[in-house]
C-alpha cells in the first residue's frame, strides 16, 4: 500500500490496516495507521483487513509485489538467482589460460 492521505484525523479517521495472528487468534490484532507518503509491505498470505473509515477520505495505491526466485532456463549462468549484470563474477581469472588454436598447422 502507498498511503496517499494520513489518517489519525489529518485526512481520514478509522482506516487502520489490521493484522491478525492465525496461530494465536485470541491475540488483539496489530494496526497500522498510515501516514502520506508511506508504503506498507506484507506477504500477500498474511491475514489483513481494513478497519472502516469512520470520517474523511483515505486514497492508497494497491499494488502487488510479483517476484522470481529461481533462475530461468535460458539464463546465461543456471546457478545464478540475479540478473547477470548485476551479479558479477566473485573470482575473476585476471590471466586467463590462451584459447587453443582452431587451426593446429601453422602452414595452411
Amino acid at each position: 500500500l502507498i498511503y496517499l492521505t494520513t489518517g489519525g484525523g489529518a485526512d481520514f479517521e478509522g482506516g487502520e490496516t489490521h493484522y491478525l495472528d492465525a496461530r494465536n487468534p485470541k491475540r488483539p490484532p496489530s494496526a497500522v495507521a498510515g501516514r502520506v507518503g508511506r508504503v506498507l509491505l506484507f506477504e500477500h498470505d498474511l491475514f489483513h483487513c481494513g478497519a472502516p473509515v469512520t470520517s474523511g477520505t483515505k486514497y492508497i495505491v494497491r499494488t502487488d509485489v510479483m517476484f522470481d526466485n529461481v533462475p530461468r532456463r535460458n539464463s546465461p549462468n543456471p546457478n545464478a538467482n540475479t540478473c547477470p549484470s548485476l551479479n558479477p563474477d566473485p573470482n575473476p581469472n585476471p590471466n586467463p589460460s590462451p584459447s587453443p588454436n582452431p587451426n593446429p598447422n601453422p602452414n595452411p
